[in-house]
């Protein structure tokens, strides 16, 4: 197993992606925290957003690296949609929108209920786009497409047309106002196909698949048979609920054989590799993903007038829409091994190892050791592993002090928690520190155990596998006592007493390089507020918001002594400042104490 991991990526090291040769197109959502409606200036369009949602009459922005909130379930523990609007595969940038978090619309946190509902929004297209829609040329467009919710959620239907649809449009089959015409890709009408993907257009006022025009949402007859001609909309992967669809799909004007357009599309996940082969073969497999291949109802329209974006669905968050000329416009991938490696490891999670349990944040940190190998500086590596490749304050060094000043670490002095964990760099921070201080073999030697386990039968579960017990085996893997390194980074040893009476019984000696990191983690910590806020400002790129999720807004609570929750963590008050310094430093001294009596080793 572990020849054919490394062959891949070396494998992966050689692939190279063309420069994107005419991108239109490009709306990350790169706007401030709030609504969507009213915004705008993204490449390729013209005026601003108009966006709908009946539980909440607009859609909200949420900035990439941070999750809604959105509670999927009570549990215990609480679980949430944890899109965080990075694309493992996929080249990100500015924010996502769709559906609020429940703090955005006065809701407690950990509160369970429908969110949102009918979600319609569009803008318009610049001129100069709608005037490559020529006949005989070729337009592609991706998106991505997120579960919001986990009930009566509907795909995210993407069109290019000439008029946007009306608000609750899927009351009325997802029509465009003024009897519209418009080509895309998105789930039903009828309601089989609500949650597929698959090719879709408008003409006058009518919604059509491959079947012919839904008249209804119980219009069976018109349901696109799964077997040839759609795909899923996926809610979930290994890493939980709010898995990322990327939707790709080609429009070849007037080129079928009667001079209809051609509409294809598939849906790519974050364990594909993305190219123009892999789509070529995803509709091999199912031949009706493209209209070249049906025997009626193909789309003849007149794009000359396609002069809007338009999306249309139920409970959804979308990102990163593109329309451009080539399949390498709309689905831009790092010429770097970074952000293909990423791609080839969480598919060679399910694929070659035969899906043990690895864990998200091992298969970051394992991709961050990997680009390193090839040449790339440990700090690059490790942010490109969240796609922060392009921010150079998301080091190391910057996430323990991120860390730090959370407030599961200081004062609560407890666990880091699984929201804090899931997609974040201080999730998966301890596993690169292994890889720095101790190399590749430790970690290597980790993976192998679990997959020679998994082999003979013994199955670490994701969730119900003991702390201690995976603690033991890194020690074990590594060859040195690492529980003050994971105790740091917020996993914290069950039962301690019995945990230190096997590393003991191991002969696992305790480690100078370990007892060095901590000290120099401790001399991160900011001195005072001003100190504080520089960090914020360089970590977050802005002040931090209330509005944000979990460590950005304890950071905007400890930003000055505005009080900004009714129950304070601190009675008196949580502004950041020389008293916060001291007992941050002072959880260090007691991990200090605690895992070195002796002093360095």
């Amino acid at each position: 197993m572990r020849g054919t991991f490394l062959a891949v990526a070396a494998l992966l090291v050689v692939l190279s992606v063309s420069a994107n040769a005419g991108l239109l197109v490009y709306e990350p959502f790169a706007y401030p925290n709030g609504w969507l409606t009213g915004r705008g200036g993204a490449l390729g369009t013209t005026g601003t957003w108009t966006a709908n949602d009946t539980g909440n009459g607009d859609w909200r922005i949420h900035q990439e690296g941070g999750i809604a909130g959105v509670v999927i379930s009570f549990g215990p523990p609480v679980e949430r949609n944890i899109f965080d609007g990075t694309v493992n595969n996929l080249l990100t940038s500015g924010g996502y929108v769709g559906l609020p978090g429940p703090l955005d619309v006065g809701h407690g946190e950990d509160e369970n209920f429908e969110i949102g509902r009918y979600m319609d929004a569009s803008i318009g297209l610049d001129p100069s786009v709608t005037a490559t829609f020529q006949s005989g040329a070729t337009t592609w467009f991706s998106y991505v497409a997120v579960h919001g919710w986990d009930r009566n959620e509907e795909t995210p239907y993407l069109t290019i047309g000439t008029d946007p649809s009306p608000n609750e449009s899927r009351n009325s089959l997802y029509n465009l106002t003024n009897s519209g015409t418009g080509i895309g890709a998105g789930g039903g009408p009828p309601r089989s196909d609500r949650t597929d993907i698959l090719p879709r257009y408008h003409k006058a006022g009518a919604s059509y698949n491959l079947m012919g025009a839904a008249t209804g949402w119980s219009d069976d007859d018109k349901n696109a048979p799964s077997a040839t001609a759609t795909m899923s909309w996926d809610a979930s992967d290994d890493d939980g609920f709010g898995a990322a669809n990327i939707i790709v799909g080609k429009i070849e004007w007037d080129a079928d054989t009667g001079g209809e357009d051609i509409i294809t599309v598939v849906r790519f996940l974050e364990t594909d590799v993305l190219s123009e082969a892999q789509f070529d073969a995803l509709v091999a497999a199912k031949p009706d993903l493209s209209s070249a291949n049906w025997t009626a109802n193909k789309p003849n329209l007149d794009q000359s007038r396609f002069d809007t974006v338009n999306i249309a669905g139920a409970k959804f968050f979308v990102d990163e829409i593109r329309i451009g000329t080539t399949f390498a416009d709309v689905v831009q991938v790092d010429n770097s091994s970074a952000d293909q490696l990423v791609s080839a490891l969480t598919a060679l999670k399910h694929h070659v190892l035969n899906n043990p349990p690895l864990r998200s944040e091992e298969i970051a940190a394992r991709k961050a050791t990997i680009d390193t190998k090839f040449g790339f500086d440990l700090d690059y590596a490790f942010a490109a592993s969240r796609g922060y490749q392009k921010n150079s304050n998301r080091t190391l060094d910057n996430t323990a002090v991120a860390w730090m000043t959370s407030f599961n670490f200081s004062p609560k002095e407890q666990p880091m928690a699984s929201g804090e964990k899931a997609y974040q760099l201080k999730g998966h921070a301890k596993f690169v520190d292994i890889a720095r201080l101790f190399g590749w073999e430790g970690l290597d030697a980790f993976w192998y155990s679990i997959n020679e386990d998994y082999e003979n039968g013994i199955h670490w579960s994701k969730h119900g596998s003991d702390i201690d017990d995976l603690i033991l085996r890194w020690c074990e893997s590594v060859g040195v006592d690492l529980r003050p390194l994971f105790h740091f980074w917020g996993t914290h040893p069950v039962d301690s007493a019995g945990l230190e009476a096997a590393v003991a019984a191991k002969n696992l000696p305790v480690s100078g390089a370990i007892y060095d990191t901590l000290v120099h983690y401790k001399s991160l910590v900011p001195a005072d507020n001003e100190a504080f806020r520089a960090f914020a400002l360089n970590w977050w790129g802005h002040q931090p918001s209330i509005n944000g999720y979990w460590t950005e807004r304890e950071h905007a609570r400890q930003w000055d002594d505005e009080v900004l929750r009714d129950s304070p963590v601190l009675p008196n008050g949580e502004m950041y400042d020389e008293s916060s310094c001291g007992r941050i430093r002072a959880v260090i001294d007691g991990l200090l104490e605690l895992y070195f009596p002796g002093g360095r080793p």
